[in-house]
């Protein structure tokens, strides 16, 4: 019986260890991997076009959700009254395959060419509900414009205010000079497109202290592009009056020589050029030049910046506007390089650009107590491109806002997805609460795919039973048969005093446990002095009578021999000879034993 318990508590811990296999699956299998594919097409203005987005994986995908990026100058999405240039495509159908696709529809709204990449929070779940890591493959649109349309990209007119165009403005030239006074914030520009199918983008109105550049751009109905620049000197409150009654001379005069007017930062030897000491962030710098030891970023174009009176050397982006200088760290507590001068607050921050496949974005300080600031959002600091660097960040932590201006000269809040690196325009909320939402319905879908999921390991599971279950049955069958067997040996010993042995009692004498089968038999003996008893055999091959004069009895000289005791003699039967065995002797011999 012992073994029986053994063998019936393996079995249990066996089936029970298996259950928690399956039960625990979904915890010890490793995230799988997916691939996110773009496919690429092209078409005329005015045509539709399908783009197909695959997934491939390593296991079935249980869900996902994929973000595309598009140029929405050149593409509009289908279906949607917003062109926001980000288009969602979800994967949330009953089917499990490792290889699943769907497809955006686009009109093509202008000519060019519109790169289509996955950006931001993009994931792909597999069916045991874990995220998988995503490798990623762009696509691209080519819009071709029709032959009718026309590729006239240039200005009727173009003017500005304050102060005019040096040279007087015409449709052939592109680049431009003028000066403004210290308190003009901003210039105005009047542009006008020779077609009126073409359409007309101006950045870089911001005036600073300063050199500044401010771009126009002309698209034709056919989506050729042309340029042009206006580059602007404002002077410093130092100088305003002086230079304003030059400018206004030579306005008066429609003079072209307004270029005069900006000072040469070349010279490093210049009087103008000096180094204040100033404090940033407790930490001591001085201003230096910006020369050949200390080269400018690209972008930018060295000019002279007026810093509370002193004229020190400068760097303007050309498309940004933004004005840097370089600080020289002189107490060794502060990180020497290029910082962003704040003309308005006149402080500094670290000038630190971020770059994307088709905008560079300089981030600015942010100045809690003048900006207003996003709702749903904490004001803290975040790493990009491995400076840290003011930002609202948000409460999943994937998300933070930082305030800057773009290479196209857009200035404002821009979402930053501290994950990828990837940019985009902030739309005015919360980012986290757009997650939340789509959260509510990425679990419902979720939830139908895991019970799908689950419905499958539940059947198993319930199979799993019916065999343990059925595994027990046998193995109690098989220890009752055992136990009648020995009940049926005990019963036949009734020449012994002791009545009440029992199954424990055979367990005390240790033997070994006996393997019965259907050929096993239970012989009944009468012995004279012992009663009936019941031996059981293996099985019993023939039942044959011997005569007396068929058995030999013991040799008297054999008596030494104590195995003598247990024959009674040898029979002879046909060719063969028969151990008789003396029972008593045996019986006799047990019970000393």
């Amino acid at each position: 019986m012992n073994k029986v318990k053994k063998i019936i508590s393996a079995l249990l811990i066996i089936c029970m260890c298996a259950v928690m296999a399956f039960v625990n699956k979904t915890d010890i299998l490793a995230a799988g991997t997916a691939r996110v594919s773009i496919g690429s097409a092209s078409g005329t203005v005015g045509d539709i076009v399908s783009i197909d987005v695959s997934i491939s994986a390593s296991s079935g995908i249980g869900g996902a959700t994929i973000y595309v990026s598009y140029d929405p100058s050149i593409l509009a999405l289908s279906g949607s009254s917003s062109n926001s240039g980000t288009a969602m495509v979800s994967f949330m159908d009953e089917s499990t395959a490792s290889s699943q696709s769907k497809t955006i529809t686009f009109k093509i709204i202008g000519a060019g060419t519109s790169s289509l990449n996955v950006i931001g929070d993009s994931k792909v779940i597999d069916i045991d509900m874990q995220a998988c890591s995503i490798s990623k493959s762009s696509g691209s649109v080519t819009a071709s414009a029709p032959a009718s349309y026309s590729s006239d990209n240039t200005l009727s007119s173009l003017q500005i205010s304050p102060d005019v165009l040096s040279p007087a403005f015409s449709p052939d030239v592109t680049t431009y000079t003028t000066s403004v006074g210290a308190d003009c914030a901003s210039l105005t520009v009047s542009a006008v497109p020779n077609d009126s199918k073409a359409t007309v983008s101006v950045s870089g109105k911001r005036m600073d202290p300063g050199f500044n550049t401010t771009t126009i751009t002309v698209t034709a109905e056919n989506g050729s592009k042309r340029t042009y620049t206006i580059k602007t000197t404002k002077e410093t409150n130092s100088a305003s009056n002086e230079n304003n009654q030059a400018t206004g001379s030579d306005s008066s005069n429609g003079s072209t020589d307004n270029n005069n007017d900006i000072p040469d930062v070349q010279d490093p030897n210049s009087e103008a050029i000096q180094e204040p000491n100033i404090t940033v962030d407790n930490a001591e710098y001085k201003i230096v030049s910006a020369n050949d030891e200390h080269p400018l970023p690209d972008g930018y174009t060295p000019t002279e910046y007026d810093y509370n009176g002193t004229k020190v050397s400068a760097g303007v982006g050309i498309d940004t506007g933004v004005t840097i200088v370089y600080l020289e760290s002189t107490d060794g507590k502060g990180e020497s390089g290029y910082y962003v001068y704040d003309s308005v607050r006149k402080t500094f921050s670290q000038f630190v650009e971020v770059s994307q496949p088709q905008f560079t974005y300089c981030i600015l300080a942010i100045d809690e107590a003048s900006m207003e600031l996003p709702e749903g959002y904490d004001v803290g600091r975040t790493v990009i491109n491995g400076k840290e660097v003011d930002a609202l960040l948000d409460r999943t932590g994937n998300y933070a806002l930082f305030y800057g201006v773009s290479s196209t000269g857009e200035t404002g809040w821009f979402r930053y997805n501290v994950n990828d690196g990837t940019i985009q325009g902030y739309a005015g909320y919360n980012m986290a609460d757009e997650q939340v939402i789509n959260t509510n319905t990425k679990t419902a879908d979720s939830d139908k795919a895991f019970n799908t999921v689950s419905s499958y390991i539940f059947v198993i599971l319930a199979v799993l039973a019916v065999v343990i279950i059925a595994l027990i049955v046998i193995v109690i069958a098989l220890s009752i048969k055992l136990s009648k067997s020995k009940k049926a040996f005990v019963g036949a010993m009734d020449g012994y005093e002791d009545e009440d042995i029992d199954e424990e009692d055979l367990d005390d004498m240790e033997l070994e446990d006996d393997e019965f089968t259907d050929a096993s038999r239970i012989i009944i003996l009468k012995i004279e002095e012992q009663g009936t008893i019941g031996v059981i055999v293996d099985e019993v091959k023939e039942v044959v009578t011997l005569g007396e004069e068929s058995i030999e009895k013991p040799n008297v000289s054999d008596a030494a021999d104590p195995m003598v005791q247990y024959l009674s003699g040898i029979g002879k039967h046909g060719d063969g000879l028969v151990s008789l065995l003396n029972i008593a002797s045996v019986i006799i011999e047990k019970e000393n034993v």
